[in-house]
């Protein structure tokens, strides 16, 4: 992380109870013979306070989901992307954080939280060039549900891929997707790769979907084309849809869908 020649471990999570969680982002080295910490931070965006689940049960306060490390402004120097949520006192917000550590002090260099229900979180971040610009983009998936949301008329939940860029002074929403399938899904990993050998990158979501008081698998391939240009939108390709019900069934589905291109965010 700060260039020195010596691998650190970082490590992310929660610290006190959830009824009282921290988010938590620590740094350590290993010597072969003690195991040092090297940098901790906690945070949360209110105190003595938390967010509950869909059945009301203890959710925490600020909690880390998902950790990756890898250099997303181009500047030769990794930063460490932590993706999770953070309770403001009344909805569950996902988090996405971007962190540089240069031996000595760990430094937020950006933060952005948003909602889409009461209860949004980020389940999984990946890193990569996927829109053919040569510049790494942030991936995070995850999900959003509603307060009371196994009743039986609630809204069912959705989950969400998202695509970010990052200069090193502004963060940009570049892609997003949602959806929901059965009675609720959540995409629970992300990952990406040229799966298909065709020498483009192809992002993966993997996540629950729920039927008949069951989880069952929703596996997705997707391609992101459109220009890197902010003031353009952008499409996703959904390349394929893989489910499981009573049996596995396999979509191939080949749809464009258009979103218009958001503004560009800052942190709160």
């Amino acid at each position: 992380m700060d260039n020195n020649g010596d691998v650190e471990v970082i490590t992310g999570g929660y610290d006190h109870g959830l009824t009282n969680s921290s988010g938590q982002l620590r740094i350590w080295q290993w010597d072969g013979k003690e195991l040092l910490l090297k940098a901790n931070e906690e945070w949360r965006l209110v105190e003595g306070v938390y967010g509950v689940t869909v059945t009301g049960d203890p959710m925490g306060n600020t909690l880390v989901e998902n950790i990756k490390v890898g250099d997303v402004d181009g500047d030769g120097v990794a930063e460490i992307l932590t993706g999770g949520f953070a309770y403001d006192g009344q909805q569950m917000n996902a988090q996405l954080r971007i962190w540089n550590w240069d031996g000595t002090i760990l430094v937020l260099e950006e933060s952005h939280e948003w909602f889409i229900e009461d209860i949004t979180e980020i389940k999984a971040i990946a890193l990569d060039d996927v829109n053919g610009d040569g510049k790494m983009e942030i991936l995070a998936s995850g999900g959003a549900a509603v307060y009371g949301g196994f009743d039986v008329d609630s809204e069912p939940e959705a989950a969400f891929l998202t695509v970010w860029s990052w200069d090193g002074d502004i963060l940009r929403l570049k892609n997003e997707e949602d959806w929901t399938i059965g009675e609720g899904v959540f995409a629970w990993n992300v990952d990406t790769g040229d799966v298909d050998g065709d020498g483009k990158t192809e992002i993966v979501t993997v996540g629950c979907m729920y039927i008949n008081q069951l989880c069952d698998p929703d596996l997705r391939i997707w391609s992101l084309q459109g220009s890197s240009d902010s003031s353009t939108s952008n499409t996703f390709l959904v390349v394929a849809v893989v489910g499981t019900a009573t049996a596995v069934s396999v979509v191939i589905v080949a749809y464009l869908f258009v979103r218009r291109k958001r503004n560009e965010v800052t942190s709160k």
